[in-house]
């Protein structure tokens, strides 16, 4: 305590010179993370320099010189490469990403100091199963990021060379990043370095049975405002995909945070995603760090295996695991750290027992069978999490498993088989079955309860499976019932079963539509139909030919010929009705052709109804936009019977589709109102 205020006064006097004062306890600590782009890197050499290098290249040793840059077929890309020149960057920075022109492929070395370089490294472009699912609002954000390399940790550096085949280092976009504080000035650094050894340590969380030590997104200092959208969900997590992040094992203890706070940065502004991509990381010391915001225990969509990420969870390891890909990443290609290991099995077994997963089953998923536990490089064309990670799954399965059983064992898959049933007068319309799994096996309870949290079943047992009936009940509602399945010592695994009360009416989809009564008349009186078992689609839009139909149904009116139109054959739908109309005056067509799949406007429909119910007309003008519209006499006309009101402003809007719903209330006040 006593080097701690040694620090606290000498900080709080210097701050307090320069005028900066002495922030609140508990204050912000972390240096805000920043970033700037690069448009391309000038090029230092041309294609004669190349040639050069790779007439040099043929006449080394290979045995000896090409084993230090990753083997034969390396060392030949990269002497072919057109390099820029060595610059220094706008800011230092901690964190590089490519925007990488088509068809090109992208290296780089870093430079703390523009005399001792990093190795070169390859930063491929992402594949299709790095980062959202295909088809979202996240994907479609993404893509206008255009192609982008990973985002890879450097540590601190000020200079940058890239090297560039098939194409130009003028075109690669270069994102730098710095989650350190390296661009702040001396006084802003001395701010974090008093804020951090003022504020008081916080407060254990409490966490969850099971769970292991997670620093909070808050903790590691996320900048909440570059996450974009509310977090989506799955409806629940079938699957864990375990990740690495293909950045240097060198980073410190001290580093680590900032390693997440660069990806995030990367991930969100660079690439265009809502958030991290990784519901969980895991630095190379073991610590956990909460990834995308949503809840810890649920079920948040992720970006981390794009077409896989919906009921998936991504765990990723901060480092580089892969003999190959990582050989020329600082630290790359070793195994991994045995605190990361054990930090990466105990989430897995908390997260499979929170989500009630097998860890040694599999499952379908994308019309696929997969292990419920599996690496990226299972479900993408990706070298992710690395051959030194992927080769231990199979054992990591076995050592999940036996947590789970150390720690008291685990309930795993509930269900309810039909998860949708029937409920009719307070009574189930038919049987549920009740499952689950017990490992190891043991006494179990199941539990169902309403929406109103009112138990309205229970059944008990032992073994290592769940198998209940549930059948019959009283005073059942509808609505979503939770299924929990209960066993002393274990987590309580939940599913739901939903309960429907059948619609009685005719047509189940018109709620407390206005046009309700009205349709329902007309069903009775065998004017209108439904579109489907049990359906009006009262919004759907009706066509010339459905209209004809509705009205002769209406007039009761049959055809006697079939040969008024060419476009209405004997065999169309709505081929009686058309002809109906037209025999008795109503319709007339144009050039013998009546159009019978055009959606029917509200100015013709208007005159549907006027001349098939002989209103009259008393000629006033009722609404200000059908002045000169040659239906302004039967719109005004249904306005003198009260059939049509308009919109409420005086406007009709003649030229407008009419739905399903408002046509059946038009002719059922047309019946009403006629002579």
């Amino acid at each position: 305590m006593v080097a701690r205020s040694a620090v606290v006064v000498v900080l709080a006097f210097g701050l307090l010179l320069s005028g900066l004062g002495v922030p609140a306890a508990g204050g912000e600590v972390v240096s805000p993370t920043v970033g700037e782009r690069m448009d391309g890197v000038p090029a230092g050499e041309d294609a004669a320099d190349v040639r050069d290098r790779l007439r040099a290249l043929r006449h080394r040793d290979d045995g000896v010189s090409q084993a230090s840059v990753g083997g034969h077929a390396e060392g030949v890309a990269g002497a072919a490469a057109l390099r820029s020149r060595a610059v220094r960057t706008p800011m230092p920075f901690t964190m590089v990403g490519f925007e990488i022109p088509d068809d090109a492929e992208v290296g780089f070395r870093t430079s703390a100091d523009g005399e001792q370089w990093s190795a070169w490294q390859w930063a491929p472009g992402l594949g299709e199963t790095d980062g959202p699912d295909p088809g979202t609002e996240e994907a479609a954000a993404a893509a206008e990021a255009g192609r982008r390399s990973a985002g890879y940790w450097v540590g601190e550096a000020t200079w940058l060379q890239l090297r560039v085949l098939n194409g130009r280092t003028e075109d690669v976009g270069v994102d730098l990043i710095d989650s350190l504080g390296l661009s702040r000035s001396w006084m802003e650094r001395a701010g974090d370095a008093f804020r951090a050894a003022w504020r008081p340590d916080p407060a254990p969380a409490a966490a969850a049975p099971g769970q292991p030590d997670i620093v909070t997104r808050q903790e590691w200092g996320a900048d909440e405002s570059l996450r974009k959208g509310d977090p989506r969900y799955a409806s629940r997590a079938r699957m864990g995909v375990v990740h690495h992040t293909a950045t240097p094992n060198t980073y410190t203890k001290a580093e680590a945070p900032g390693v997440v706070r660069a990806i995030y940065r990367y991930h969100t502004v660079s690439n265009g995603w809502d958030d991290i991509g990784y519901n969980l990381l895991i630095d190379r010391f073991g610590t956990v760090y909460e990834g995308r915001k949503g809840g810890l225990e649920s079920a948040v969509i992720g970006a981390h295996s794009g077409g896989w990420n919906t009921g998936t969870f991504g765990v990723s390891v901060m480092g580089c695991f892969d003999t190959r890909a990582c050989a020329g990443v600082s630290g790359g290609a070793g195994t991994l750290p045995s605190a990361a290991q054990a930090s990466l099995l105990a989430v897995l077994a908390w997260k499979f027992d929170v989500h009630a997963i097998d860890v040694e089953a599999s499952v379908d998923m994308n019309d696929t069978t997969r292990p419920t536990l599996v690496g990226h490089s299972d479900v993408g064309q990706t070298a992710c999490p690395g051959d030194r990670i992927s080769s231990q799954l199979s054992g990591y399965r076995t050592a999940v498993a036996e947590l789970q059983d150390q720690a008291g064992g685990v309930i795993l898959a509930p269900a309810a088989s039909p998860s949708t049933v029937d409920v009719r007068s307070g009574r189930l319309a038919a049987e549920v079955g009740l499952s689950a799994g017990l490992r190891p096996g043991g006494d179990w309870a199941v539990t169902v309860t309403d929406p109103d949290d009112r138990v309205v079943h229970t059944a008990s047992g032992s073994g290592t499976a769940v198998s209940a009936r549930w059948s019959g009940g009283s005073d059942l509602g509808g609505g979503a019932h939770t299924v929990a399945v209960s066993s002393d010592g274990r987590r309580t695994a939940t599913t739901t079963v939903e309960l429907v009360e059948p619609c009685e009416d005719a047509f189940c989809d018109l709620g407390d539509s206005v046009h309700r009564e009205a349709i329902l008349r007309l069903h009775e009186r065998g004017v209108v139909n439904g579109c489907a078992d049990g359906q009006f689609c009262p919004s759907g839009r009706v066509t010339r030919g459905q209209m004809a139909t509705m009205t002769a149904r209406a007039l009761e009116l049959t055809a006697q010929d079939s040969g008024h139109f060419t476009d209405v054959p004997a065999s169309h739908t709505h081929a009686d009705g058309i002809h109906a109309l037209y025999e008795h005056g109503i319709v007339k067509g144009d050039a013998g052709r009546f159009y019978p799949d055009r959606e029917v406007r509200r100015d013709q429909m208007a005159t549907f109804l006027y001349q098939g119910l002989d209103f009259s007309a008393s000629g006033t003008s009722h609404f200000s936009d059908v002045a000169g519209n040659v239906h302004e006499q039967a719109i005004n006309s249904l306005a003198d019977h009260d059939v049509t009101r308009g919109d409420g402003s005086g406007l009709y809007l003649p030229a407008r589709p009419i739905r399903r719903d408002q046509i059946a209330s038009l002719i059922d006040r047309a019946l009403r109102a006629a002579p």
